[in-house]
């Protein structure tokens, strides 16, 4: 019996070791330290909205709004992009151990003058294997403290 548990444990402990070891490979690149600080001091545009979209999870969540790819959100990372005000439709797709895709989709409005924060969870193993949601001005600012800034594809919406 204890042979039984101890074999489980130490079963356990090597899966647990293995999901935080995990590197995944990414083409979006983190912003310089004068780039990120710029970012978050939240600064608004009398005819513009900041959009920041930040995630705190371990897995690769690729990211594109109207149709078009602005990059892939990793392990405590974020993009800030300033948009003209509008409707916008945000598509998560995250890569569940290269067998399993989740697809998230979410209609956010921005308005001018404004920060709006969105963010991104995934739930590895857990189906429906993540979410995407607009959290509140104080939410967002913490999460996107806790984050880095990432460079976004360069595109126009």
């Amino acid at each position: 019996m204890k042979l039984k548990i101890l074999i489980t444990v130490i079963l356990v402990a090597g899966l647990l070791i293995s999901c935080q070891s995990m590197e995944f490979e990414t083409d979006t690149k983190q912003a310089d330290d004068k780039a990120n600080i710029e970012a978050k001091r939240f600064k608004t545009f009398a005819d513009k909205a900041n959009l920041y979209i930040f995630s705190d999870d371990f897995m690769i969540s690729t990211l594109n709004i109207n149709g078009k790819q602005i990059g892939d959100l990793q392990d405590d990372t974020f993009f800030k992009l300033t948009l003209r005000p509008g409707t916008y439709t945000l598509k998560m797709t995250g890569t569940r151990f290269k067998s399993k895709k989740s697809i998230h989709e979410l209609k956010i409005k921005l308005l001018k003058n404004t920060n709006h924060f969105v963010e991104l969870n995934t739930h590895a193993g857990v189906p429906p294997y993540g979410t995407i949601a607009e959290v509140s001005d104080l939410d967002g600012k913490k999460g996107v403290n806790e984050c880095r800034l990432l460079i976004h594809n360069n595109i126009s919406l």
